[in-house]
C-alpha cells in the first residue's frame, strides 16, 4: 500500500515539472518577440522624435542632409540637448554647414541648464543622520561636602617687589656732533619709583675722551632722562643702566645707541617730469562710428606733472592701427595747456578697434575707438554655399535654403534689414520661410511643378533678381 502511494506521488511531481518547463519556454519566446518588435520601432523613429542627447555626427547629418530646416534643427536641440561641448572649431564647422545663431544659442542654453542642474545637485544638503539612541542615565555617587581651605598665616615681613628699569626705547639713534637722549622708567613691581639716582654705563665712551657716564634722577613718574654728547664718529654702542643708591636691579637693562653722520644738505629741486597718473588721453576715447568716416569728437592727449601743472613744449609720439590721423603725424608738441588735439578717421575693418597710441618718454597710453560697418552696398545670395546671380536651378526633390548677406563697400558684413522674397508664379516656386538673424537672413523655397519663373530678393534697401528654373 505504501509502495503504490509513493509511485503515485512521483508521477505527480513529473507532471508538475513538465508543465513548469513548458510555461518557462513559452515566456522566453514571448520576451524575445517583444524585444525584437521594440528594437524595430526604435530604429525606425524619425529625427524629430529624438530623445537622447544629439551627438556631433547627428548635427552634421541633419545640417548637410537638407531634409530639415535650421529652425527644426534648433527645436530638436532644444528638446534633446547635445552630448558634447562644442569647441570654437566645432562652431565654425557647424556655421559652414548652414547652422545659424538660433541653433548655436539652443546648444548654449541646454549646456547652461545642464551645468545649473549639476550645481544644484552638488549643493543639496547632506542626508541627516538618525538621532542617536538616548543613553541610560549614569548614577553618580553623592557629592562630598565642600571644605573651605584655611588661609595661610600672616607674614609680617613679606618679600619686596622687584626693582626693574625699563628703557622707553631699546634702540636709540643720534647724529654725530649732536646730543643723544635716552629715557628710562624705574618701577618696583607696578609702582613708579621717584627720586632714584641712575647711571648710564658706557655713555662716557660715546661722549669722547675724558667724559664720564651720564647720570639722571627719576621724576614723579619714575622716568629718568639721560642727555649727553653723541661723539665724533659713527658707530653702535651697548649701554647699561645701574642705580647709584646700592639697591640693585633685578635684571640687567640695556640700550643700543647708534650714531650716524649728518645728512648732506639738499640740492636744487629736480626739474618737473610728466606724471604717469596725470598723462594720457582725456577726451575722445571709446567713440563709435562707421568704417571710413571721421570721428565726431577729436582726441585730446594731455601731459601734466605730479603737482597737476600743464607741461607745454613736450614731444608726444603717435601711432595708429585701423585708422588715420589728419595730416598723418608721427610726432607732435604739446601746446600752452600741455595738450595735443588729434582728428581721426576710422579704418576700413569693422569690428576691429581703432587704436591710437601716444607716448611721452617711458609713459605709453592708448585710446580705443570702435568702427562699425558702413552703409550696405551689396546683397550676397548663397545657395548650397555658392554665390548665385542671374539664374538658379531648383530641384523638386528637396527644399532649397538661400543664405542672404549684406556687405558695405569695404566688404564688412552689415545686418540684413527688411528681408523679403517674391516669386512670379507660386505654382512653380513657393516661398515657405523668410527669417533673419545676426549672421544674415534665410529664405526657404519649395519647388512646385517644372517650369521657369522670376524670383526677387530684397533686403537692407538692396535688390537681387533671378530667373528660377524647376526641373
Amino acid at each position: 500500500m505504501k509502495l503504490a502511494k509513493t509511485v503515485k506521488n512521483a508521477e505527480l511531481r513529473v507532471m508538475n515539472f513538465s508543465a513548469w518547463s513548458f510555461c518557462t519556454q513559452h515566456s522566453a519566446l514571448i520576451i524575445r518577440l517583444s524585444l525584437a518588435l521594440f528594437l524595430l520601432v526604435f530604429a525606425a523613429r524619425p529625427a524629430t522624435a529624438q530623445t537622447e542627447p544629439l551627438r556631433k555626427t547627428d548635427l552634421i547629418r541633419y545640417l548637410s542632409g537638407g531634409s530639415m530646416t535650421t529652425t527644426q534643427i534648433a527645436q530638436l536641440v532644444q528638446r534633446s540637448c547635445v552630448s558634447f561641448n562644442p569647441t570654437t572649431r566645432d562652431r565654425q564647422n557647424l556655421l559652414a554647414l548652414g547652422a545659424d545663431t538660433m541653433v548655436l544659442n539652443r546648444i548654449d542654453d541646454c549646456l547652461q541648464a545642464r551645468r545649473v542642474a549639476a550645481a544644484a545637485a552638488s549643493a543639496a544638503p547632506p542626508p541627516t543622520t538618525p538621532a542617536a539612541t538616548p543613553r541610560r542615565p549614569v548614577s553618580r555617587p553623592p557629592s562630598r561636602p565642600v571644605v573651605t581651605p584655611t588661609p595661610p598665616p600672616f607674614d609680617p615681613d613679606p618679600v619686596p617687589a622687584r626693582l626693574v628699569a625699563v628703557p622707553m626705547l631699546r634702540r636709540v639713534q643720534a647724529v654725530v656732533g649732536g646730543t643723544a637722549n635716552v629715557r628710562v622708567a624705574l618701577k618696583r613691581g607696578v609702582t613708579a619709583v621717584s627720586g632714584a639716582r641712575l647711571v648710564l654705563r658706557g655713555s662716557g665712551k660715546v661722549a669722547g675722551p675724558g667724559a664720564g657716564d651720564a647720570e639722571a634722577e627719576t621724576d614723579a613718574r619714575g622716568i629718568a632722562e639721560f642727555r649727553f654728547p653723541a661723539g665724533g664718529s659713527a658707530g653702535t654702542a651697548r649701554l647699561t643702566i645701574e642705580t647709584l643708591t646700592g639697591d640693585p636691579l633685578s635684571e640687567v637693562a640695556g640700550v643700543e645707541l647708534t650714531t650716524v653722520l649728518p645728512a648732506t644738505p639738499p640740492g636744487p629741486p629736480p626739474a618737473p617730469r610728466p606724471a604717469p597718473d596725470r598723462t594720457g588721453f582725456v577726451q575722445g576715447t571709446g567713440q563709435r562710428g562707421r568704417a571710413g568716416e571721421a570721428a565726431s569728437v577729436p582726441l585730446v592727449f594731455e601731459v601734466r606733472d605730479s603737482a597737476g601743472r600743464a607741461m607745454p613744449g613736450l614731444t608726444v609720439g603717435l601711432a595708429v592701427m585701423n585708422g588715420k590721423l589728419a595730416g598723418e603725424p608721427t610726432v607732435v608738441t604739446t601746446d600752452s595747456n600741455g595738450q595735443v588735439s588729434l582728428h581721426l578717421t576710422f579704418g576700413e575693418r569693422a569690428g576691429q578697434p581703432t587704436v591710437v597710441t601716444g607716448s611721452v618718454g617711458t609713459i605709453v597710453r592708448q585710446a580705443m575707438l570702435y568702427p562699425g560697418p558702413a552703409a550696405p552696398q551689396q546683397l550676397v545670395v548663397l545657395l548650397d554655399g555658392n554665390a548665385v546671380t542671374g539664374q538658379v536651378v531648383l530641384s523638386k526633390t528637396r527644399t532649397s535654403v538661400f543664405r542672404i548677406f549684406s556687405r558695405d563697400s569695404f566688404g564688412n558684413s552689415v545686418p540684413v534689414v527688411g528681408l523679403k522674397a517674391t516669386a512670379g508664379d507660386p505654382r512653380i516656386v513657393k516661398i515657405t520661410e523668410v527669417s533673419a538673424d545676426s549672421l544674415g537672413g534665410v529664405i526657404t523655397i519649395t519647388a512646385g511643378k517644372s517650369g521657369m519663373t522670376n524670383l526677387m530678393i530684397q533686403g537692407s534697401g538692396l535688390r537681387q533678381d533671378f530667373s528660377a528654373m524647376v526641373r
